[in-house]
């Protein structure tokens, strides 16, 4: 049987085998808007029956949520007067409360994790990130859709990766929150130094997550460096311009710096002073009585006056000797 209206000259009675045999939910509406024709795919899209839709104000019917309209094409007949439309439908998936909840909190994560400043990454198990915000895909420079689903193996130097490799393990075994200080090279191949802040979580279904926020410290670290090198160079300035015999040691009483007025005195350049101790240099009476009052200082922490004893080829002379502890 077939369930059409008659309302113009429609097809023969093979029209609705033929409207059966598409694909997509479909529906034949007269001018008036009522319902002369439903195809099969639109029945079970649907859920109702046939019989039940036709004759119904195509306006007026409730189709369910999953259909969504596509197209509606009207039908002629030779003089222009319009004989009927086919309406077309697309179905889309149902989605439960629970999975449209979800995907809004994602999206709600999602949204927070982008207006931060630090880049912030998760990987699973198996150390291939899953998540990230912008500022991450900035600093690697690479897309996201490049770097979910990798690992740090894939796109940094194997020296590299072994570091990030091995930090994420212990936070995995160790489940202890891991602050370090790493070397990356990005995709432009500049080479930066990060600070991360590693912490391991357990997903609802009992699975593990490392979570990362990176600090890019490059330029600090750079800044440092060139402030380290200006005070080294005022204090280079300071000792060699003082009119004193001006030394450093470390705490092992080796020297680390001598002044030219020191290297004048020991007739030695500083290359041949540095990493080498009193003992190297004066018998072991003088070299001992230094290296007692040496440790003294460092016993007390403070600023201490002696009155010591140096060889000569005329002789012993006695200087006055000012040492107290850098820290």
């Amino acid at each position: 049987m077939v369930h059409v209206k008659k309302i113009a000259d429609l097809p023969s009675i093979d029209f609705q085998r033929i409207f059966d045999t598409m694909p997509e939910p479909a529906l034949l509406v007269a001018p008036d808007l009522t319902i002369l024709a439903v195809n099969q795919a639109c029945e079970q899209a649907a859920q109702y029956t046939r019989l039940s839709l036709l004759g119904n104000h195509s306006e007026a019917t409730q189709l369910p949520t999953s259909l969504q309209s596509k197209s509606q094409t009207p039908v002629y007949d030779d003089h222009g007067t319009l004989c009927y439309s086919i309406y077309q439908y697309y179905i889309t998936c149902d989605i439960s409360p629970g999975i449209q909840e979800l995907t809004a909190s994602r999206s709600f994560l999602k949204n927070i994790i982008n207006t931060v400043v630090d880049p912030i990454f998760v990987k699973d198990r198996q150390h291939r990130w899953i998540e990230g915000n912008n500022a991450l895909w900035a600093l690697f420079g690479r897309s996201e859709k490049e770097l979910l689903g990798k690992s740090d193996y894939d796109f940094f130097p194997k020296d590299e990766a072994d570091v990030f490799w091995q930090k994420d393990e212990e936070v995995f075994n160790s489940g202890r929150v891991n602050l370090n200080i790493e070397y990356f090279t990005d995709a432009g191949g500049k080479r930066h130094v990060i600070s991360t802040k590693k912490a391991c979580f357990t997903t609802p279904g009992g699975e593990q997550v490392l979570v990362g926020v990176i600090r890019d410290i490059t330029e600090l670290r750079e800044m440092e460096e060139k402030l380290k090198q200006s005070d080294e160079e005022r204090l280079r300035a300071i000792m060699d311009h003082s009119g004193c015999v001006l030394y450093i040691k470390d705490l092992e009483g080796r020297y680390i710096a001598a002044n030219k007025d020191l290297q004048e005195l020991m007739k030695l350049p500083e290359r041949d002073i540095v990493g080498k101790s009193d003992h190297d240099f004066f018998p072991p009476s003088y070299a001992d009585a230094f290296r007692k009052n040496d440790q003294l200082v460092l016993e007390k922490g403070a600023s201490m006056e002696f009155e010591e004893r140096a060889p000569h080829p005329d002789g012993p002379h006695i200087y006055r000797s000012v040492k107290f502890p850098l820290y």
